[in-house]
């Protein structure tokens, strides 16, 4: 296991204002395309990287559990932002939290006013880890993609 721990240390960058665990390895869309996931090759399969975590520091994963955030960073790997839960308490807080979709989008007004002025020359990686976001809900409020009717 101790390969295995080494190899996942090296892909994540401890963010210490937040306390997260930036993963900046591999990355797939989730399968709701919403945001991207980190990702990581365990020995004999690929999970996500908040589930792997969960195994090296935390133990087994009972059938049928999530992995979820108390962060809210999907980018996130450290433990300690990590709570097992069921698809169904997943919802509650995703609802609780603001961040469900509602019709509207993920992402509260105030954030997208806030990612929106701090366009001037950062990064969309570096805007994302000050907004507790995804690099590429950045990119797509920048573009107009997303939130175009919101106006810093």
């Amino acid at each position: 296991m101790g390969d295995v721990l080494s190899r996942f240390e090296d892909k994540f960058l401890p963010e210490p204002n937040s306390g997260c665990w930036i993963w900046e390895a591999g990355a797939r869309k989730t399968p709701s395309k919403s945001y991207m996931q980190p990702w990581f090759r365990w020995p004999g399969e690929s999970m996500p990287g908040a589930r792997a975590s969960w195994k090296l520091y935390r133990g087994e994963i009972p059938q049928g559990s999530h992995v979820l955030h108390i962060c809210h960073n999907p980018l996130c790997v450290n433990p300690d932002h990590l709570y097992l839960g069921t698809h169904e308490d997943n919802m509650r807080d995703l609802k609780r939290s603001g961040r469900g979709r509602g019709g509207k989008g993920a992402t509260p007004e105030d954030t997208v006013r806030g990612i929106k002025n701090a366009q001037d020359g950062a990064s969309a990686l570096s805007v994302a880890k000050k907004f507790n976001v995804n690099a590429e809900t950045v990119r797509r409020i920048w573009s107009g993609e997303r939130w175009s009717h919101i106006h810093a």
